[in-house]
Protein backbone atom coordinates (compact mmCIF):
# COMPACT_ATOMS: atom_id res chain seq x y z
CA UNK A 1 0.00 0.00 0.00
CA UNK A 2 2.82 2.42 0.46
CA UNK A 3 3.92 2.44 -3.42
CA UNK A 4 0.25 2.65 -3.99
CA UNK A 5 -0.23 5.70 -1.93
CA UNK A 6 2.64 7.43 -3.39
CA UNK A 7 2.00 6.88 -7.15
CA UNK A 8 -0.24 9.43 -8.84
CA UNK A 9 -1.52 6.37 -11.35
CA UNK A 10 -0.54 3.03 -13.21
CA UNK A 11 0.53 2.63 -16.50
CA UNK A 12 -0.05 -1.45 -17.52
CA UNK A 13 2.49 -2.05 -20.15
CA UNK A 14 3.13 -4.63 -22.68
CA UNK A 15 4.66 -7.54 -22.21
CA UNK A 16 4.79 -11.78 -22.05
CA UNK A 17 2.58 -13.49 -19.21
CA UNK A 18 -0.60 -14.89 -18.45
CA UNK A 19 -3.66 -12.06 -18.53
CA UNK A 20 -6.37 -14.68 -16.79
CA UNK A 21 -4.04 -16.45 -14.11
CA UNK A 22 -0.75 -15.98 -12.56
CA UNK A 23 1.57 -13.53 -10.25
CA UNK A 24 0.87 -10.78 -13.32
CA UNK A 25 -2.77 -11.24 -13.35
CA UNK A 26 -3.34 -11.41 -9.76
CA UNK A 27 -0.84 -8.09 -9.13
CA UNK A 28 -3.24 -6.11 -12.46
CA UNK A 29 -6.55 -7.04 -10.44
CA UNK A 30 -4.94 -6.61 -6.57
CA UNK A 31 -4.31 -2.75 -8.48
CA UNK A 32 -7.55 -2.36 -10.53
CA UNK A 33 -9.55 -3.18 -7.49
CA UNK A 34 -7.15 -0.76 -5.15
CA UNK A 35 -7.98 1.41 -8.19
CA UNK A 36 -12.12 0.92 -7.70
CA UNK A 37 -11.85 1.49 -4.03
CA UNK A 38 -9.97 4.42 -3.75
CA UNK A 39 -11.96 5.94 -7.32
CA UNK A 40 -15.39 5.17 -5.42
CA UNK A 41 -14.45 7.13 -2.11
CA UNK A 42 -13.52 10.58 -4.42
CA UNK A 43 -9.29 9.58 -4.22
CA UNK A 44 -9.08 10.29 -8.18
CA UNK A 45 -6.58 7.44 -9.56
CA UNK A 46 -6.18 6.61 -13.13
CA UNK A 47 -5.08 3.15 -14.68
CA UNK A 48 -4.32 2.86 -18.58
CA UNK A 49 -3.26 -0.10 -20.34
CA UNK A 50 -1.65 -1.00 -23.72
CA UNK A 51 -1.30 -3.83 -25.75
CA UNK A 52 -0.97 -7.06 -22.70
CA UNK A 53 -2.10 -4.21 -20.29
CA UNK A 54 -5.41 -4.00 -22.77
CA UNK A 55 -5.62 -8.00 -22.54
CA UNK A 56 -5.28 -8.01 -18.81
CA UNK A 57 -7.44 -5.03 -18.04
CA UNK A 58 -9.86 -5.96 -20.18
CA UNK A 59 -9.94 -9.49 -18.39
CA UNK A 60 -9.67 -8.62 -14.87
CA UNK A 61 -12.27 -6.07 -14.93
CA UNK A 62 -14.91 -8.18 -16.94
CA UNK A 63 -13.95 -11.23 -15.58
CA UNK A 64 -14.34 -13.02 -18.80
CA UNK A 65 -11.11 -14.55 -20.31
CA UNK A 66 -12.83 -16.15 -23.28
CA UNK A 67 -13.29 -12.94 -25.32
CA UNK A 68 -10.25 -12.46 -26.07
CA UNK A 69 -9.22 -13.70 -29.96
CA UNK A 70 -6.36 -13.81 -32.52
CA UNK A 71 -5.87 -11.87 -35.80
CA UNK A 72 -3.54 -10.85 -37.89
CA UNK A 73 -2.27 -6.98 -36.19
CA UNK A 74 0.75 -8.00 -34.39
CA UNK A 75 3.71 -5.29 -35.56
CA UNK A 76 1.54 -3.27 -38.16
CA UNK A 77 0.63 -0.02 -38.23
CA UNK A 78 -3.33 0.78 -38.85
CA UNK A 79 -5.39 4.24 -38.73
CA UNK A 80 -7.77 4.85 -36.55
CA UNK A 81 -12.12 4.31 -37.27
CA UNK A 82 -13.17 6.94 -34.72
CA UNK A 83 -16.74 5.98 -32.81
CA UNK A 84 -19.11 8.75 -31.88
CA UNK A 85 -18.35 8.12 -28.14
CA UNK A 86 -14.83 9.56 -29.17
CA UNK A 87 -16.11 12.78 -29.19
CA UNK A 88 -17.50 12.87 -25.46
CA UNK A 89 -14.79 10.32 -24.49
CA UNK A 90 -12.05 11.65 -21.83
CA UNK A 91 -8.98 10.67 -23.99
CA UNK A 92 -10.56 11.80 -27.43
CA UNK A 93 -13.09 14.71 -26.49
CA UNK A 94 -10.26 17.01 -24.82
CA UNK A 95 -7.90 19.13 -25.68
CA UNK A 96 -7.43 21.91 -28.45
CA UNK A 97 -9.15 22.27 -31.73
CA UNK A 98 -5.38 21.62 -32.66
CA UNK A 99 -5.57 18.15 -31.09
CA UNK A 100 -9.52 17.56 -32.73
CA UNK A 101 -7.77 18.25 -36.19
CA UNK A 102 -4.88 15.94 -35.64
CA UNK A 103 -7.50 13.08 -34.37
CA UNK A 104 -9.13 13.57 -37.59
CA UNK A 105 -6.02 13.12 -39.29
CA UNK A 106 -5.44 9.86 -37.35
CA UNK A 107 -8.84 8.33 -38.90
CA UNK A 108 -7.57 9.25 -42.39
CA UNK A 109 -5.65 6.42 -44.15
CA UNK A 110 -2.50 8.26 -44.47
CA UNK A 111 -2.12 7.90 -40.47
CA UNK A 112 -1.17 5.13 -38.88
CA UNK A 113 -0.41 3.96 -34.81
CA UNK A 114 1.42 1.13 -34.07
CA UNK A 115 -0.37 -1.79 -32.99
CA UNK A 116 0.98 -4.10 -30.09
CA UNK A 117 -0.39 -7.39 -30.27
CA UNK A 118 -2.12 -10.32 -32.38
CA UNK A 119 -4.42 -10.81 -29.42
CA UNK A 120 -7.22 -8.46 -28.47
CA UNK A 121 -10.85 -7.69 -28.63
CA UNK A 122 -12.95 -8.58 -32.58
CA UNK A 123 -15.54 -5.95 -33.20
CA UNK A 124 -18.03 -8.71 -33.77
CA UNK A 125 -17.24 -9.98 -30.23
CA UNK A 126 -17.89 -6.14 -28.70
CA UNK A 127 -21.67 -6.06 -31.04
CA UNK A 128 -22.72 -9.22 -29.06
CA UNK A 129 -21.03 -8.61 -25.74
CA UNK A 130 -24.24 -6.56 -23.58
CA UNK A 131 -22.15 -7.09 -20.21
CA UNK A 132 -19.32 -5.42 -21.77
CA UNK A 133 -20.79 -2.55 -23.45
CA UNK A 134 -22.25 -1.45 -19.65
CA UNK A 135 -18.74 -1.52 -18.41
CA UNK A 136 -16.92 0.44 -21.32
CA UNK A 137 -17.53 3.26 -24.24
CA UNK A 138 -15.67 2.05 -27.68
CA UNK A 139 -13.77 5.27 -28.58
CA UNK A 140 -11.69 3.75 -32.21
CA UNK A 141 -11.64 0.56 -34.21
CA UNK A 142 -9.17 -0.61 -36.34
CA UNK A 143 -8.31 -3.44 -38.97
CA UNK A 144 -5.89 -5.92 -39.02
CA UNK A 145 -4.11 -7.12 -42.00
CA UNK A 146 -6.96 -9.38 -43.34
CA UNK A 147 -9.53 -7.14 -43.18
CA UNK A 148 -11.03 -8.07 -39.57
CA UNK A 149 -12.09 -4.80 -37.43
CA UNK A 150 -11.15 -4.90 -34.22
CA UNK A 151 -10.97 -2.96 -30.86
CA UNK A 152 -8.57 -0.13 -30.38
CA UNK A 153 -9.46 2.25 -27.65
CA UNK A 154 -12.13 1.84 -25.03
CA UNK A 155 -12.71 3.79 -22.27
CA UNK A 156 -14.28 2.79 -18.78
CA UNK A 157 -17.70 3.93 -17.87
CA UNK A 158 -17.76 4.42 -14.49
CA UNK A 159 -13.52 4.67 -13.53
CA UNK A 160 -11.02 6.70 -14.80
CA UNK A 161 -9.60 3.32 -16.93
CA UNK A 162 -8.45 3.67 -20.19
CA UNK A 163 -6.90 0.76 -22.39
CA UNK A 164 -5.70 0.97 -25.83
CA UNK A 165 -4.53 -2.16 -27.62
CA UNK A 166 -2.06 -0.19 -29.91
CA UNK A 167 1.42 0.83 -28.27
CA UNK A 168 0.86 4.90 -26.93
CA UNK A 169 4.77 5.05 -26.39
CA UNK A 170 6.22 3.11 -29.51
CA UNK A 171 5.84 5.34 -31.84
CA UNK A 172 7.58 8.21 -30.75
CA UNK A 173 10.61 5.54 -28.82
CA UNK A 174 11.07 3.39 -31.22
CA UNK A 175 12.27 4.40 -34.78
CA UNK A 176 11.69 1.38 -36.65
CA UNK A 177 10.75 1.91 -40.65
CA UNK A 178 6.66 2.10 -41.39
CA UNK A 179 6.60 2.83 -37.51
CA UNK A 180 7.38 6.59 -37.56
CA UNK A 181 5.28 9.70 -38.99
CA UNK A 182 4.89 13.29 -37.54
CA UNK A 183 1.01 12.09 -37.06
CA UNK A 184 1.78 9.65 -34.75
CA UNK A 185 4.40 10.84 -33.01
CA UNK A 186 2.54 14.15 -32.32
CA UNK A 187 -0.72 11.55 -31.28
CA UNK A 188 1.93 10.01 -28.64
CA UNK A 189 2.96 12.85 -27.23
CA UNK A 190 -0.74 14.41 -26.79
CA UNK A 191 -2.22 11.26 -25.56
CA UNK A 192 0.50 11.30 -23.06
CA UNK A 193 -0.43 15.04 -22.17
CA UNK A 194 -3.75 13.71 -21.36
CA UNK A 195 -2.58 10.97 -19.17
CA UNK A 196 -0.12 13.61 -17.31
CA UNK A 197 -3.38 15.80 -16.80
CA UNK A 198 -5.02 12.97 -15.39
CA UNK A 199 -2.42 12.13 -13.02
CA UNK A 200 -2.68 15.47 -11.56
CA UNK A 201 -5.56 15.31 -10.36
CA UNK A 202 -4.58 12.02 -8.20
CA UNK A 203 -4.02 13.59 -4.27
CA UNK A 204 -1.26 10.46 -3.90
CA UNK A 205 1.87 11.86 -2.78
CA UNK A 206 4.89 9.76 -1.45
CA UNK A 207 5.72 10.16 2.17
CA UNK A 208 8.61 12.50 1.93
CA UNK A 209 11.29 13.88 -0.73
CA UNK A 210 13.66 10.84 0.44
CA UNK A 211 10.73 7.84 -0.23
CA UNK A 212 10.04 9.47 -3.85
CA UNK A 213 14.34 9.69 -4.88
CA UNK A 214 14.32 6.12 -3.56
CA UNK A 215 11.84 5.19 -5.94
CA UNK A 216 12.17 7.19 -9.14
CA UNK A 217 13.32 5.10 -12.23
CA UNK A 218 16.67 7.28 -12.37
CA UNK A 219 17.83 4.56 -10.07
CA UNK A 220 17.93 1.63 -12.30
CA UNK A 221 20.35 1.50 -15.22
CA UNK A 222 18.98 0.51 -18.59
CA UNK A 223 20.79 -2.37 -20.45
CA UNK A 224 21.36 -1.58 -24.31
CA UNK A 225 20.55 -4.92 -24.88
CA UNK A 226 20.20 -4.74 -29.63
CA UNK A 227 23.10 -6.71 -30.07
CA UNK A 228 23.91 -9.12 -27.46
CA UNK A 229 19.83 -10.26 -27.45
CA UNK A 230 18.65 -9.19 -30.86
CA UNK A 231 16.06 -11.23 -30.85
CA UNK A 232 14.12 -9.99 -28.36
CA UNK A 233 13.52 -6.74 -30.69
CA UNK A 234 13.89 -3.78 -28.06
CA UNK A 235 17.04 -1.83 -27.74
CA UNK A 236 17.30 -1.51 -24.16
CA UNK A 237 15.80 -2.84 -21.12
CA UNK A 238 16.02 -2.69 -17.73
CA UNK A 239 16.20 -5.92 -16.11
CA UNK A 240 15.18 -6.75 -12.03
CA UNK A 241 15.72 -9.31 -9.45
CA UNK A 242 12.28 -10.94 -8.93
CA UNK A 243 12.94 -10.52 -4.76
CA UNK A 244 14.33 -6.69 -4.78
CA UNK A 245 11.63 -5.93 -7.74
CA UNK A 246 9.36 -3.83 -5.27
CA UNK A 247 12.51 -1.83 -4.73
CA UNK A 248 13.52 -1.53 -8.09
CA UNK A 249 17.32 -3.23 -7.47
CA UNK A 250 18.09 -3.55 -11.72
CA UNK A 251 21.31 -6.21 -12.39
CA UNK A 252 22.95 -7.11 -16.05
CA UNK A 253 21.95 -9.80 -17.45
Amino acid sequence: MKRFNAVNGVYVPDGEADVCAGAFAELVKFVLDLAKQTNQMGDYFPVWGGALGFQVMLVQLSGNCSMLSSFDADDIVAPFEFTNAADGSRVFGKGSEGWKQLRETMASASAAHMQGSDMGLLHEEWLHNTPLKSLFNLLALSVDMDGTKFVSVLESKKFPFYLSHWHTEKTSMEWTSGHLSVQSAKLTHDMAAVFAVDLERSIHRPSSMEDELDMVIYNSNPIYTYKTWSGMGFEQVYVFDEANSAGGTCRNP
